[in-house]
């Protein structure tokens, strides 16, 4: 497996992206920021030939959401997280807001299924387990 970690936003924020040698792939916390970040991540994606099968976030803070609605309208996935986490999709704007940035709640994108404690994740020839922990 290959593992590509970017940092993006003001907040230096971990985006991974993980591939095997399929090409499928999997974006983790997609904090991409503004068009550049966008680009950036793209980029990645497209000079690997690599097909996003999976969005997912370790949680839902504003830095690890950033860029789930580009993923989502870029490669036609939607992003997961555990359900505990769903609540800090709302009202993003005034959070966003606190930090100086200007963020609208339309740029927030909903989830398309929850990752579950134990649960396996899997692609193309990988497979990670999420292991829940209460802590950031």
């Amino acid at each position: 497996m290959i593992i590509r970690a970017f940092a993006f936003s003001p907040f230096q924020e971990n985006t991974y992206i993980l591939h095997d040698e399929t090409g499928e792939a999997v974006i983790i916390d997609a904090g991409c920021f503004d068009d550049g970040e966008n680009k950036v991540l793209k980029r990645y994606i497209d000079s690997n030939n690599l097909t996003v099968k999976r969005l997912l976030n370790t949680h839902l803070h504003i830095d690890h959401q950033f860029g789930n609605k580009f993923a989502a309208e870029t490669f036609g996935i939607l992003p997961e997280a555990g359900e505990e986490d769903e609540f800090l999709l709302s009202d993003i704007a005034s959070k966003a807001a606190r930090f100086g940035f200007a963020y609208s709640n339309e740029q927030t994108q909903k989830l398309g299924a929850y990752i579950t404690d134990n649960k396996e994740i899997k692609f193309a020839n990988t497979v990670l387990k999420d292991i829940h922990v209460q802590v950031h």
